[in-house]
């Protein structure tokens, strides 16, 4: 089992929340992991306090734009290739997302087969996952990678954090079945 896993899904808001799940998975699975996830500042506190996840390590994608961003990219950059994860799953399925596993250091990057702009060519296992499926379903295809066992469960914070309150309701509103 790898010991150090990144999670990388930085938005939006209802994919970070329809990852939960898998990520609760991939922790009951290993529990010894150190866990970090890439996400973007703004859905930052989705995560907080949620005791599946060791680390957040943000992307801020919105400051690496303009005459400014080369300084602002190459500390980024420096920062992400110290993380060294023995897997990175790309769960948002995009070439920037797919690039960010790869400067991570990551010895195996997994994705999902309906990923696009040219990401799997950095995927060193690909899922294969039905577009029509819902999220949660591909996504734990994607984690089964892992030797998942089990559906994992919606676990949000402890801390009473308006943004974890938007994502559970709206979680318990989007997702009413049950994991085949």
């Amino acid at each position: 089992m790898p010991s150090k896993i990144l999670i990388i899904k930085p938005s939006s808001l209802g994919d970070v929340v329809h990852t939960l799940p898998a990520v609760a998975a991939i922790r009951d699975a290993n529990s010894d992991a150190e866990i970090t996830w890439v996400i973007n500042p703004e859905w930052a506190p989705l995560l907080r306090g949620n005791r599946d996840i060791d680390h957040v390590h943000l992307f801020p994608r919105r400051e690496f734009r303009g005459f400014g961003a080369p300084a602002r990219l190459f500390p980024w950059i420096r920062e992400t290739r110290q993380l060294r994860p023995d897997v990175a799953l790309d769960f948002q399925g995009l070439f920037r997302s797919a690039l960010i596993a790869r400067i991570s250091g990551a010895k195996a990057i997994l994705g999902m087969s309906d990923a696009r702009e040219g990401s799997r060519l950095f995927y060193t296992q690909v899922a294969r996952v039905d577009r029509r499926e819902h999220a949660v379903d591909r996504y734990f295809k994607l984690a089964e990678w892992l030797k998942i066992s089990g559906t994992g469960e919606l676990r949000g914070s402890d801390e009473p954090d308006y943004a974890s309150a938007i994502g559970l309701a709206f979680t318990r509103g989007c997702i009413r079945h049950q994991r085949r």
